[in-house]
C-alpha cells in the first residue's frame, strides 16, 4: 500500500510518526496518484494501525523502526502481505501478536531473534526473514529454520544448530547461505540427508569426513568453494 503525495505536499521533510489521519488518507488513495511509503513513517499510533488493517492492499511499512503491541495486533488483521523491513528488534509479544496475520509476513531487516520469538513467527508460516544471522540448537529456532528453509537465500547465516539443520531438511531443499563458514558435523549430515537439487555454501570452511561421505550423490549443484580443510579420509 502507497500513500499520496498530499499527506506531505508542501513539505520535503518526514513525516515521523503516522496518524490515524494519515491512515485513512492512504487507505482511501487512488492507487494511479500514489507513490511509496515505505521510507516515510518511523513510527505509528496504534489508532493509524487499526485503520490500517482495513485496507486490502499490501502494507509496506518498511520505515517503521518501532511497533508497539498494540498495532501489531491491529495490523495482524490485515488483509494482505505485510513489509516491516525496518524492524531491528521484536519482542515475544509483538511476535505473538503478528503471528496471527494470515499473508506473507516480511521481515527483511530482522537479522537476531530470541528462541521464544523465534517459535512465535514461526507459527506464522509464511514469514520472511532473508537476512536472520542466528538458527540454533532449540525447539523454537528449529521450528523457525522449518519455514525458513523455503526462503531463497539465507545470506547473512553464520550459524546454524543441528537441530535447526534437521528442521530444515524435513522441506527436501536447503536455500543458499553464502555467509555460512563453520557447520557442525551433526548439522551438515542432517542437511545434506534430504538430497536437496542444489548446495550453496561458498563461504564453508571445513568438512568432516563424516560430512564429506554424506554428501549426496543425487544432488546437481554443490558450491563448496570456500572449503580449505576436509576430513583426513575425504
Amino acid at each position: 500500500l502507497y500513500a499520496t503525495d498530499s499527506i506531505n505536499h508542501k513539505s520535503n521533510k518526514m513525516p515521523g510518526r503516522m496518524t490515524k489521519k494519515d491512515a485513512w488518507r492512504i487507505v482511501t488513495a487512488d492507487r494511479r496518484k500514489v507513490y511509496d511509503i515505505s521510507t516515510k513513517f518511523t513510527s505509528m499510533d496504534d489508532d493509524a494501525a487499526e485503520v490500517l488493517s482495513q485496507s486490502p492492499e499490501d502494507l509496506y511499512l518498511d520505515g517503521l523502526l518501532w511497533l508497539s503491541e498494540p498495532s501489531a495486533g491491529s495490523l495482524s488483521k490485515a488483509k494482505a502481505r505485510i513489509s516491516l523491513e525496518g524492524l531491528r528488534t521484536m519482542g515475544v509479544q509483538t511476535a505473538r501478536m503478528l503471528s496471527k496475520h494470515s499473508h506473507t509476513l516480511e521481515l527483511d531487516g530482522l537479522t537476531c531473534v530470541s528462541d521464544e520469538v523465534a517459535a512465535e513467527l514461526a507459527k506464522h508460516g509464511k514469514v520472511s526473514m532473508p537476512k536472520i544471522r542466528h538458527l540454533g540448537d532449540s525447539p523454537g529456532y528449529a521450528a523457525l529454520a522449518e519455514v525458513l528453509a523455503s526462503e531463497r537465500s539465507l545470506s547473512e547465516l553464520t550459524h546454524l544448530g543441528a537441530m535447526s539443520a534437521r528442521a530444515m531438511a524435513k522441506k527436501g531443499r536447503i536455500p543458499m547461505m553464502e555467509s555460512l563458514e563453520e557447520l557442525g558435523e551433526d548439522a551438515a549430515v542432517a542437511l545434506f540427508a534430504c538430497e536437496p537439487e542444489s548446495i550453496h555454501l561458498p563461504s564453508l570452511k571445513r568438512l568432516s569426513d563424516r560430512a564429506a561421505e554424506s554428501l549426496p550423490s543425487a544432488t546437481r549443484k554443490i558450491n563448496l568453494d570456500g572449503l580449505t580443510s576436509l576430513g583426513d579420509r575425504a
